[in-house]
């Protein structure tokens, strides 16, 4: 069970983090989502040769994470799970631009998505997903959009703990130290139907404290 808890533990980082009391916790949230808009937009709009103009941009989040106290390998480590869609665009541009220039695109394509992917992260991990929802709507960002980010954020925690509860699950009954392919759509539909459960509930959940499709925090 320890690695099913520590698996869990990794799902929840961002939002442990957000529960920190460093000086970049207690900026506001709206000023940090402004701060991230405005840091995401000067690193994309950049020309995709200009390598050497984007290495001042890592001082942003190495100062965030030095003000904040924030575990850096954590980040790291999540960071680096949005590359291999980046890299297969990279590389399918260096096979068109065989040359210097399709070379600094690439590069600057993935020193691009390093710095908007850790960016975001931060303002996660730095604010929690609910203080962003406070932020987005003072900013009047429409509630269903809001709405919808949250509910994304949600369930994409959820469909992750209810997979390592079904895959723990099942290499603690079996012996054979795996999941064998014999039973892996027994597996996939036991999971389905767990979080169709557990979607269902949470919603009639949220109908009983009277949700009624508009988006509403409490104070904390």
């Amino acid at each position: 069970m320890s690695k099913l808890n520590y698996s869990l533990r990794q799902i929840r980082f961002l939002d442990e983090c957000s529960e920190g009391k460093s000086l970049i916790h207690r900026i506001n949230p709206i000023v940090k989502i402004l701060v991230t808009l405005i840091y995401i937009i000067c690193v994309v709009s950049l020309e995709g040769y200009e390598v050497n103009r984007l290495i001042p941009f890592f001082l942003y989040p190495v100062i965030i994470i030095s003000l904040s106290d924030i575990p850096i390998a954590p980040l790291l480590k999540r960071t680096v799970i949005s590359l291999p869609f980046i890299l297969g665009i990279g590389f399918l541009n260096l096979l068109i631009e065989r040359n210097l220039h399709g070379l600094l695109i690439f590069l600057s394509l993935l020193i691009k998505s390093i710095l908007t992917v850790l960016s975001s992260l931060l303002l996660i991990a730095t604010t929690g997903m609910d203080n962003i929802a406070k932020g987005l709507l003072a900013l009047k960002v429409p509630k269903i959009f809001v709405l919808q980010l949250m509910m994304t954020y949600k369930y994409i925690l959820i469909f992750t703990e209810e997979l390592i509860t079904s895959v723990n699950a099942y290499e603690l009954r079996s012996s054979e130290g795996g999941i064998s392919l014999k039973f892996a759509g027994n597996i996939l539909g036991r999971f389905f139907l767990r979080v169709y459960d557990r979607a269902k509930n949470i919603y009639n959940a949220m109908i009983l404290r009277g949700f009624n499709g508009e988006f509403n925090i409490g104070k904390k």
